[in-house]
């Protein structure tokens, strides 16, 4: 009696076992990317390199002691992974009927090429105590393989089964195979993309569906990749996530006025889309924002997006009014108004309207409303401008000086 068309039945039960070890065991669905795979092998192959194993990377062990309703099964089942410097990473799947004396046993061997192309070759060898023996192979392509979609030839052996339960029977046992590959380089290289970490996609029954985001920042553009399966990595949707182009205030300066004075906040994308406050990046304010001084505004981006930016602006103190400039000999007398709850007043002066090589003098007291500039030359005229400053402690510790904007300019001219 033959006994290939019953593997298929083996097999079933085999899949008991994978459901304790965490395997899925159902196809549906398409791939992953070449490139993700690609890389989950690259993981795989750096893995055995740093642990110096050249080859025979590993061992997988399953044995079924069949149930009450078939107590004539004792199935035994490894794999053997191969690492081939510079050409393939072999898988090697057995199974057996009683381990003691096998009544029939089947192998499969995948040969996944380095660079991968989403391609592996399987030989297929059986064989049992009554003398049957049959060998094919098949190229199947990984993304899509479902179970049923490789096309096995018969290249020898005097296995007397149709075409379709040959393949029946292959493609059932290459399918429990990929599943017990994808695990081992899950469990051995400790991968983080899920028990499918090497890219055999659309093996799951139910795919475990999340979001999965590499945010954007002001340096590059992130990724939203939507409905990915946490087990396999089929993904339904990838979009992209525009980088941060642009964050602004939209004042840098005010006024004293006495009360709380704040900017308002506008973060673009590279495409000019506005950002939203509290779904893309929250704002974090100082203090106060009344008195004179300097103020942090910090935004920190959050869900497409990470990074965070801190800006200033300032509250200036009032401007003064220049009276008046008197000119002696060699000298200039400076009279301005007085400006409460500021620390003094500094005055620019030069020979020319534009201020060209200007020198600077402070007043550094609040009450001082005039300021006699020595040592000018003589016919020359004076243009003078005064503004008022004050030192504030900016984060308790750091003394920063805030500055009005300047008077408007008078001039005398020197005897």
């Amino acid at each position: 009696m033959k006994k290939i068309i019953s593997f298929v039945l083996v097999l079933t039960m085999v899949f008991g076992m994978f459901a304790i070890a965490g395997v899925q065991t159902a196809a549906a669905g398409n791939s992953i990317s070449n490139a993700y795979a690609q890389n989950n092998l690259n993981t795989y192959i750096r893995f055995i390199e740093q642990t110096g194993i050249r080859h025979n990377s590993g061992t997988y062990k399953w044995r079924y002691a069949g149930d009450t309703a078939d107590k004539e099964h004792n199935i035994y089942m490894e794999l053997r992974a191969y690492y081939v410097y510079g050409k393939y990473i072999k898988f090697v799947s057995t199974i057996q009927e009683n381990t003691a004396v096998p009544s029939y046993k089947m192998t499969t061997a995948v040969y996944i090429p380095l660079n991968y192309n989403a391609k592996a070759s399987v030989v297929y060898h059986y064989e049992d105590v009554e003398g049957e023996t049959l060998d094919t192979k098949s190229v199947i392509s990984i993304p899509a393989f479902n179970g049923e979609n490789a096309v096995f030839e018969k290249t020898g052996g005097n296995v007397e089964e149709s075409a379709a339960e040959i393949n029946e029977a292959c493609n059932s046992f290459l399918y429990a195979t990929l599943l017990l590959a994808d695990n081992h380089i899950y469990e051995t290289a400790h991968m983080d993309t899920g028990v499918l970490g090497f890219g055999f996609a659309g093996l799951c029954e139910e795919h475990e569906w999340h979001n999965h985001i590499e945010p954007a920042t002001t340096a590059k553009d992130g990724i939203a990749k939507t409905k990915m399966c946490a087990f396999c990595g089929k993904l339904q949707q990838v979009k992209k996530i525009n980088k941060i182009q642009l964050i602004s205030l939209s004042k840098t300066a005010f006024y004293y006025n006495g009360k709380v004075q704040t900017p308002r906040v506008a973060v673009k994308d590279s495409k000019g889309t506005l950002l939203k406050e509290g779904t893309d990046y929250t704002i974090a304010l100082s203090k106060g924002r009344k008195d004179i001084g300097q103020y942090a505004v910090v935004v920190t981006f959050k869900g497409n997006y990470s990074g965070k930016k801190t800006m200033y602006y300032t509250i200036n103190p009032l401007k003064t009014t220049l009276t008046g400039v008197s000119a002696g000999k060699n000298t200039a007398t400076v009279k301005w108004k007085k400006v409460s709850g500021v620390s003094g007043y500094q005055i620019q002066y030069a020979d020319n309207a534009a201020f060209k090589g200007a020198k600077k003098i402070n007043a550094k007291k609040a009450a001082t409303v005039s300021q006699v500039i020595k040592n000018l030359q003589s016919g020359k005229q004076c243009f003078v401008r005064v503004r008022t400053y004050k030192a504030t402690l900016f984060k308790g510790t750091e003394t920063v000086y805030v500055y009005s904007g300047w008077s408007a300019v008078k001039s005398a001219k020197v005897k």
